[in-house]
């Protein structure tokens, strides 16, 4: 069974480096890649992900709220924080909000670790 996945980032030049990323697990796929918040909730009723990656460098600086409301509509999504910021508050509360998180910088080396470890968490706590 694969794990579906959607990018929300609100540049494309990311895409290729999660895909890069995660291109070597094959239960890993893909689905979707949104730009803001209603995208994502479009995207979210269309094909229903187990993941999303949600980069922290949203315009307007809406990512906590994006994160805040995709738990409230969508309790079973699970949110990986891509972290650009180098402000401590904001890494602080990004990390406290989603599932888990990996800094930008260390996204070819974390990412595909940090997706098993936020799904086997996610599988023990079932």
């Amino acid at each position: 069974m694969s794990t579906n996945i959607l990018i929300v980032a609100d540049f494309l030049d990311i895409q290729p480096y999660i895909e890069v990323s995660i291109s070597d697990d094959a239960s890993l796929k893909i689905i979707g890649f949104a730009q803001n918040q209603e995208a994502t909730f479009n995207l979210c009723d269309k094909y229903n992900p187990d993941l999303i990656l949600l980069s922290d460098r949203l315009q307007g600086g809406k990512t906590l709220g994006i994160i805040s409301n995709l738990l409230d509509k969508y309790p079973v999504i699970l949110i990986v924080s891509l972290i650009f910021s180098q402000y401590p508050y904001r890494i602080q509360a990004t990390e406290k909000s989603a599932h888990g998180s990996v800094f930008y910088q260390h996204l070819n080396s974390d990412l595909l670790p940090e997706i098993h470890r936020v799904l086997q968490n996610n599988i023990a706590r079932n």
